[in-house]
């Protein structure tokens, strides 16, 4: 499942945090086109410009650590390197800490459903601002 998902499409990947010490893996984030298929957002994401984040986990005992932080920000990256526009993700609202996690990290609630676990489906624009940089010399720079 985890090759078929994650690491045969050359869009997906997936992403651990291992202990060196111990060789444990101690938190994981996976990414994907966007393949769900719900009424709700039928025209609101595509496979080519929407990446989705599955199992993002911190082992309990390393919480707190900016681990999570981390793992997100590295696939971010890797989601602005593969084009991506922006980022889906759902999670529950009965996870400690799960939406205000994702709140901190700039994703915003698209939806909400009224189940017993809370979902609330989140997403989050990566921005793509085209720039032209210029080298100067600081010697070239004359005062008058």
């Amino acid at each position: 499942m985890l090759k078929n998902f994650y690491i045969t499409p050359v869009r997906n990947t997936f992403f651990l945090a291992i202990n060196t010490k111990t060789n444990e893996i101690i938190g994981s984030i996976g990414i994907r086109e966007y393949d769900r298929k719900s009424e709700c957002f039928e025209n609101n994401f595509s496979r080519k410009s929407t990446a989705s984040f599955y199992k993002v986990f911190v082992d309990e005992k390393y919480r707190r650590n900016g681990i999570a932080s981390a793992l997100v920000k590295k696939a971010e990256k890797f989601c602005y390197n593969q084009g991506y526009n922006e980022i889906y993700l759902h999670t529950q609202n009965i996870v400690d800490g799960a939406l205000f996690f994702w709140n901190k990290m700039n994703f915003n609630i698209i939806f909400r459903v009224n189940d017993k676990l809370d979902t609330v489906h989140m997403s989050k624009n990566i921005y793509r601002v085209p720039l032209k940089l210029y080298d100067i010399s600081l010697t070239s720079i004359q005062a008058k």
